[in-house]
C-alpha cells in the first residue's frame, strides 16, 4: 500500500491549489430554456456546501452510504 509521501514522489511537477473562499464561484449552471433564453446562475462554494449538507439531512445518509 502507498503511502501519501510515495503519492507525492509520483507526482514531482503537481501545482498548488489556489486558496478559495465560500463566497467564490464554484459553478454556473443553466436552465433549459423551456419557456424562453436560457439562463444562468452563479453557485458559490457556500451553495454547494448547503446542498450537500441538506442532502445528507434529507435521505439521513450514514457513514455506510454509497454515493
Amino acid at each position: 500500500m502507498l503511502s501519501g509521501a510515495d503519492l507525492t514522489d509520483l507526482a514531482p511537477n503537481r501545482r498548488t491549489l489556489p486558496s478559495v473562499s465560500l463566497d467564490d464561484p464554484a459553478v454556473m449552471l443553466f436552465t433549459g430554456g423551456t419557456t424562453g433564453e436560457s439562463k444562468g446562475v452563479v453557485l458559490s462554494h457556500a451553495n454547494l456546501m448547503a446542498n450537500c449538507i441538506n442532502e445528507i439531512v434529507d435521505t439521513d445518509m450514514d457513514t455506510f452510504d454509497v454515493t
